[in-house]
């Protein structure tokens, strides 16, 4: 039994499993996260539920209820006793928070002289340094009890490290406020008692839960905004975004991972919550701590809800709110805001078409392109632009312009003073008293596009003073800031400008160059701009959709299959949803676009499935254009890789056209263009001819087998024999005409075939791809020149043309007697090595019940895989009964011994059988597959581990309404459980999702609701 509690799905379970939560548990969070409307509040609780509830609000009621002070203790004596122990122990912790205090400020004063060396020296030469230079220095502050002070340097490290264009800004930015924060610390005595308390705060002086949720309480709905995850130290934590009643900003509730594990389970993202919280003093943005829920979460329908406070109409308006967050806490970064009616702007409208295929996709930054995140802009209503994060733009910049589909954005969005990282999006509704703004004309064709403004833009003074931080004291004079020269002059050592550095000795250059950098970087946050960016053009908007997008239980088998590496998995369902009427949620687009560019068998359903808004971005997005279809204006020019690929999708949709690509100008030589290709172009045209074949293909298969290439002439022979009708085998029949006669014997009865072997090798027969000498790495190593074209003409000749010329049904014909004096080897061996290629291309029903049992496992599997149902399973069980299953023998060889027992064992048997049988099978071969299976695997064989060969084919190829049934407990083995359990999730998800598509999908559409772009990065 498992059972969860309140909104942060506390959870506890009978099993005796050793992790935390376990699977039973992590099922309830999925569903309750996905669906929330399926949980519904239980009846009275097992007996044990209710003492794990009880225990829970004892310890929450401990933790919301301090203990009494000492004087509060009445007179009696032993109050008394109790009031002397309380102040033994307070006096006990002023010595250690003494002691603290003494670590921290010769930790302070260390970081400080490492400071002015850093400036002294410059930010460029630090960004060379090792990662163990900047550890040392962590290292020492965590020694001296400053575990705060140790997360800067170690993010200055990372940024050090990571570098990008912007790192220079971002080094100058963390060292000015470090300092800041050293200086607040050492002059402590001279701030007010608030800003002491975030001084203390941002060194990491820890503040107990139990003490917070002791003071001041918030009660009422919360809703969850957005969340990111992050690292800090060794430690993994989680931050979410929370809508408070009666605030004007959203508040912050942090979680953390014991040890290397990740943070517990989140409240479900964009849910409302009726909670008890409590907020951190001195924290902005203000940090909650959670005390109790008191009902489960309600699903957001919008994120900028009519009436609260705490969204902005324009980032104007989001960041001048910030300002007085940064005058009580100069260090508050990262601050989340929700911003309304925002519009994404891709780097450029032309540019990303002509980007490099695949370089927007996910993990891909080997170059700046338009889809590796350089220059994602996100623009407000009224034309002011903030420039989204480069690496959140990698993974997420196409997904919000999917979203948005063009049209305006609410964005919860984590802002660091440079770059935007958006949380969650959803698209805009009008507001009271507001307008959707229009849609800006696009440039005028063939005119130079308007170029981005600096984004956001540059505070006067700043770069000038991050030219000097990155150069060092000792080689640039601190320059002037404006604004700040009479806050900088009044606090330079004699009266000094801080302008004026050449005058001072490097250490005193250094201290300017310090305080310059924390005063900047603090007027820089408190009053940046966002850039003017209503010149560039936006997208315009995608039509209406006309489908319904899948619901989000079969979106996430969808997905899972993409993010898998399992491609059988991928095209089912991609079908399965076409087929029902569905397309994909707007998250999945961009790398179904991505998918259909990699890999040519799936693009038919990918187009069917992506929607009116997926058509949209395929014509921006860089991976894109094989959407829109073949275009045969590019033929003459496209490159080797364009033409095969062209080819390939033409093929997919109109086979006979592609043939005329191939065939050139009318008023040329036939087939030109396929003759001007490379041998390498010609062969993959060839092999592109096994999808559409038809009468279409004669003349091109019959004009290949004059190439001068063997293997593009090999690649033809092959295709030709799977074309009914082709010259190739036309001109077999008719050289093979009486070259097998069949009579019957009178007296013993039985059937005789006469043969002729072929005499020669004429030139026809060399054209087709017959030789009178043995092909390297043959089994007919042996034969004569005669024996060599006998085989490869039969194996050009349809089988059922052999019982119309004898008479004979297959059964008889490979019965009967076939005396050919002079062999090398049996007839019978002859008939079969080139009967059994034609019998697997045609499949005819009789002449394949006369090989099965004549042919290996390999061979029977092969064979069996050319029958349709019911004949299929009927074989299958026949030669499951054949093979002997219940017979074991440890020798390995594939002959029977005297006592015709198979020498190899049951397991190696079926696994070699079923793995030539593709998949998908039928319900009735799925069930006789998995009877045999069940029973060999009850038998205890020693080699039943080789099952786990036949797991990963048998995943996507059973159906998925089989009945894998209880396992054994006795047989803890890779059927019973591990090849089980896989079975038992591949199937559960595909029944899963044939049940989600049953129901039609519904005729509107309806309006999007907020969409979660999960997010990890530094703390």
């Amino acid at each position: 039994m498992v059972v969860l509690a309140g909104a942060e799905f506390a959870s506890s379970c009978t099993c005796p499993s050793r992790k935390f939560p376990c699977k039973h548990a992590l099922g309830l969070l999925f569903l309750a996260c996905d669906t929330p409307a399926a949980l519904t509040t239980g009846d009275d609780p097992p007996d044990w539920v209710a003492q794990w509830l009880a225990r829970r609000a004892a310890r929450a009621a401990r933790a919301a209820s301090p203990d009494a002070a000492p004087e509060q203790v009445a007179g009696t004596g032993e109050a008394g006793g109790a009031g002397k122990a309380g102040v033994s122990r307070a006096a006990s912790s002023a010595r250690a928070q003494a002691r603290r205090d003494a670590r921290v400020d010769a930790g302070v004063a260390e970081l400080s002289r490492w400071l002015v060396d850093l400036a002294h020296g410059g930010l460029g030469a630090a960004q060379v340094q090792p990662a163990s230079w900047w550890e040392a220095t962590a290292a020492r502050m965590v020694d001296a009890q400053a575990p705060g002070l140790a997360e800067v340097v170690r993010d200055m490290a990372r940024i050090a490290a990571v570098g990008g264009p912007d790192w220079p800004a971002r080094l100058t930015d963390r060292l000015g406020r470090l300092y800041l924060l050293c200086q607040g610390w050492s002059r402590r005595a001279e701030i007010s008692p608030a800003l002491v308390e975030v001084v203390r705060d941002r060194i990491g002086f820890p503040r107990s839960t139990a003490d917070v949720l002791g003071g001041e309480r918030l009660t009422g709905p919360i809703d969850v905004l957005g969340e990111r995850l992050f690292a800090t130290g060794k430690l993994k934590g989680r931050r979410q975004w929370l809508r408070v009643p009666g605030s004007e900003r959203l508040a912050l509730l942090v979680t953390y991972g014991t040890g290397k594990q990740p943070p517990p389970p989140s409240l479900p993202v964009l849910t409302r919550i009726d909670a008890d919280v409590a907020p951190y003093p001195g924290r902005h943005p203000t940090r909650l701590a959670l005390a109790a829920t008191r009902a489960g979460p309600v699903p957001l329908t919008e994120l900028a809800a009519a009436g609260s406070g705490d969204a902005a109409g324009s980032w104007q308006e989001a960041l001048a709110a910030l300002t007085p967050a940064l005058t009580a806490d100069p260090w508050a970064d990262p601050v989340g805001f929700v911003v309304r009616q925002i519009t994404v702007l891709p780097p450029a409208i032309g540019a990303a078409r002509e980007a490099p295929a695949g370089a927007a996709r996910k993990g891909r930054r080997d170059g700046p392109s338009s889809g590796d995140g350089a220059g994602w802009l996100l623009r407000d209503r009224l034309g002011q632009a903030l420039p989204l994060a480069a690496d959140t733009a990698a993974v997420w910049g196409w997904h919000l312009l999917a979203v948005g589909g063009g049209h305006p954005l609410d964005l919860v969005v984590e802002w660091d003073g440079f770059d935007v990282v958006p949380l969650a999006a959803a698209p805009s509704r009008p507001q009271p008293g507001t307008e959707l703004p229009a849609p800006i004309s696009p440039p005028v064709p063939h005119s130079e596009p308007p170029q981005p403004a600096a984004c956001p833009r540059p505070t006067p003074g700043w770069s000038g003073l991050v030219d000097a931080a990155v150069v060092g004291a000792t080689r640039a004079t601190v320059p002037a800031v404006p604004h700040l020269d009479d806050i900088l002059a009044g606090r330079a050592n004699g009266g000094a400008s801080a302008g004026g550095g050449g005058a001072e000795d490097g250490p005193s250059r250094a201290v300017a160059l310090l305080r310059a950098a924390a005063l900047a970087a603090c007027a820089r946050r408190a009053g940046l701009l966002a850039a003017d960016a209503g010149a560039l053009p936006a997208p315009s908007p995608a039509s209406p959709e006309r489908a319904a997008a899948l619901v989000p239980p079969a979106a996430r088998i969808v997905e899972g299959a993409l993010a898998g590496s399992e491609p059988e998995g991928t095209r089912e369902y991609l079908e399965l949803v076409a087929e029902a009427g569905w397309r994909v949620p707007e998250l999945l687009i961009a790398e179904l676009l991505s998918l259909g560019r990699r890999n040519v068998e799936v693009r038919a359903p990918i187009v069917e499935v992506l929607g009116e808004r997926g058509r949209w971005l395929a014509g921006l997005h860089p991976d894109g254009r094989w959407v829109a279809g073949t275009d045969l204006a590019d033929w003459p020019t496209a490159s080797a890789l364009e033409r095969r690929t062209l080819l390939q999708e033409l093929r997919q949709r109109d086979p006979a056209a592609a043939i005329t690509l191939l065939r050139g100008s009318a008023d040329g030589p036939a087939f030109a263009a396929f003759d001007a290709a490379s041998a390498a172009q010609r062969l993959a045209f060839c092999e592109a001819l096994r999808v559409g074949l038809g009468p279409w293909d004669v003349d091109l298969l019959e004009h290949a087998l004059d190439d001068r290439r063997p293997d593009v002439r090999q690649a033809a022979i092959e295709i030709a024999l799977l074309l009914p009708g082709a010259g190739l085998q036309a001109r077999a029949e008719a050289r093979t005409e009486g070259m097998i006669t069949a009579r019957r014997d009178g007296l013993s009865r039985r059937h005789h075939l006469e043969i002729v072997l072929p005499a020669e090798c004429t030139d026809e027969m060399r054209r087709d791809g017959i030789s009178d000498t043995v092909p390297a790495h043959s089994h007919l190593s042996t034969a004569t020149a005669g024996e060599i074209m006998f085989v490869a003409e039969l194996a050009r000749v349809d089988p059922t043309v052999w019982t119309r010329r004898t008479g004979l049904t297959p059964e008889e014909f490979l019965d009967a007697v076939a005396d050919l004096p002079g062999t090398t080897r049996p007839v019978s061996e002859l008939l079969s090595d080139g009967l059994l290629p034609a019998v697997l291309r045609h499949g005819d029903p009789g002449w394949v019940a006369a090989f099965l049992p004549r042919v290996g496992r390999v061979g029977q599997g092969q064979l069996i895989a050319c029958l349709a149902e019911p004949a299929r399973t009927q074989a299958l069980t026949h030669t499951l009964r054949e093979l002997r299953l219940d017979s074991y023998h440890p020798d390995g060889s594939a002959a029977r011994d005297r006592d015709g027992r198979w020498r190899d064992t049951p397991v190696e048997r079926i696994t070699t059988l079923l793995t030539a049988v593709p998949g998908p099978w039928s319900e009735p071969f799925s069930r006789a597959v998995w009877t045999a299976l069940t029973a060999l695997s009850a038998r205890g064989y020693s080699d039943d581990y080789r099952l786990r060969e036949l797991i990963g084919p048998m995943a996507w190829a059973l159906h998925p309404d089989t009945d894998l049934g209880d396992p054994d407990p006795d047989r803890p083995k890779y059927l019973d459980l591990d090849g089980r359990t896989r079975l038992s999730t591949i199937l559960g998800a595909r029944r899963r999702l044939r049940a989600a598509l049953t129901n039609p999908p519904p005729a509107g559409t309806g309006p999007a609701g907020p969409v979660p772009l999960p997010q990890e990065g530094p703390s």
